[in-house]
């Protein structure tokens, strides 16, 4: 049963976790994100908090401008500051994909530039549900049907959605009882999509008592088990693999065919994307036949995925990033900005629009050879970050050549340590 002190309610308990600092709140004018904007900027001004919001023009469709439009005019009502960040370089391929990684991006620049501490998402008990569904369809594990994470860190991207327990109808009859209005995307009632089959589905699996409540509920126990399961990963890790300065990863190969599989599968899948920076895991088919050459010692010379290699060194299973896989230099535009996901990057003022950045190659191999002595692999070399100017080699901070651009690894020495408890 539906009422605004219930619903209030669970969203201020939703909210204790909220990390300390200015908070962000991504709003796209549906009736989720709508709500979640009336509701953070109630919770806001009660909690002395500072809140901003943003809205993401992707550009795909007519009518998007009107929607960032429509979610300014309610924001200023409120007295929240609004922006809107619009996507201007459409790719060849997959686009939802591509559009999805440049919200994360564009969101992770404002947040960055606002110096927010986290940013709201109104993901709510019925997206969760639907995730579950889509998981179990496509044969998922443990940490697929854990559903939709309420804090999460994408990349630098700290996100939370407080949402998460309260269904999309309660939050819809909230802006009713608000009067506000909300505009529904065509995309939502596309069956082309397959969440929107799923959406379609679920009342019939609540009719035989499979509710999204219920499903909710296995992605609770579930979420409990992916946790101790990275625990456990953690602390192999912590005795058993080695970060290199220059962002490789060497697993202690006698140790790791030690372990069960479960942990296998695990600690080589986060090395995968720790090293390649992509999001999502790899397909369990490509994992699970690297993993059966890895412990039958049948990788021959190496094996990639997902950009990276994997050979054995020696007792070490070494991963490292694939030079192929690696964007090509572009041009420098900002004075601080994130390379490979993985490395923060500063560049001096006078460089921009003028230099670009990117891997060393083996043409800036060799002239680094020429003048200086090598303390990286060159494989690696080969891959870590550098800054040209017409075509001319000036800086690689790895191995201290030049000046004008630097680069740390974000999060340290710890870096993959804390990547594993955050993913």
């Amino acid at each position: 049963m539906f009422g605004i002190e219930a619903l209030n309610k669970i969203f201020l308990d939703a909210m204790i976790g909220i990390p300390k600092g200015d908070i962000g709140v991504g709003v796209s004018g549906g009736g989720d994100s709508l709500a979640l904007l009336l509701l953070s900027a109630e919770w806001a001004q009660n909690t002395n908090r500072s809140l901003k919001a943003v809205t993401i023009d992707h550009g795909l469709r007519p009518g998007s401008s009107l929607e960032c439009d429509h979610v300014k005019r309610i924001s200023d009502e409120l007295c929240i500051q609004h922006t809107t960040l619009k996507w201007l370089t459409k790719p060849i391929g997959n686009l939802q994909n591509a559009a999805r990684n440049a919200r994360h991006e564009l969101l992770l620049e404002w947040t960055n530039k606002q110096k927010l501490s986290v940013v709201l998402l109104g993901h709510t008990l019925d997206d969760n549900a639907e995730t579950i569904i889509i998981k179990l369809i496509r044969g998922s594990g443990v940490d697929g049907l854990a559903g939709i994470e309420k804090n999460k860190n994408i990349n630098g991207l700290n996100i939370f959605r407080p949402l998460i327990n309260i269904s999309r109808d309660d939050l819809r009859r909230y802006l009713q009882v608000k009067k506000v209005t909300w505009i529904d995307e065509p995309s939502n009632f596309d069956e082309r999509f397959e969440r929107i089959k799923v959406r379609n589905f679920l009342p019939s699996l609540s009719d035989i008592g499979l509710t999204s409540k219920k499903l909710v509920k296995l992605a609770s126990h579930m979420s409990r088990v992916k946790e101790a399961l990275n625990w456990h990963v953690s602390n192999f890790a912590r005795q058993h693999v080695q970060q290199t300065i220059w962002g490789d990863l060497s697993i202690n190969f006698d140790e790791f065919i030690k372990i069960p599989r479960e942990y296998q599968f695990r600690l080589l899948s986060s090395g995968l994307r720790w090293i390649s920076g992509k999001v999502h895991k790899p397909r369990f088919q490509s994992l699970e036949r690297l993993l059966n050459a890895i412990t039958s010692r049948k990788l021959g010379k190496s094996m990639t995925l997902m950009g990276c290699i994997i050979k054995y060194d020696g007792n070490w299973l070494k991963l490292s990033r694939e030079f192929s896989a690696i964007s090509k230099p572009s041009i420098v535009l900002k004075p601080n900005f994130v390379w490979e996901k993985k490395w923060q990057i500063e560049v001096d003022p006078e460089k921009l629009n003028v230099a670009t950045v990117g891997p060393v190659g083996k043409n800036g191999l060799e002239l680094i050879r020429r003048y200086n002595r090598i303390n990286v692999p060159e494989k690696a070399l080969i891959c870590s970050v550098a800054m040209f100017e017409n075509e001319n080699l000036l800086c690689v901070p790895i191995v201290s050549y030049g000046s004008g651009l630097k680069c740390y690894m974000i999060g340290g020495d710890k870096s993959f340590l804390k990547f594993l408890l955050a993913y």
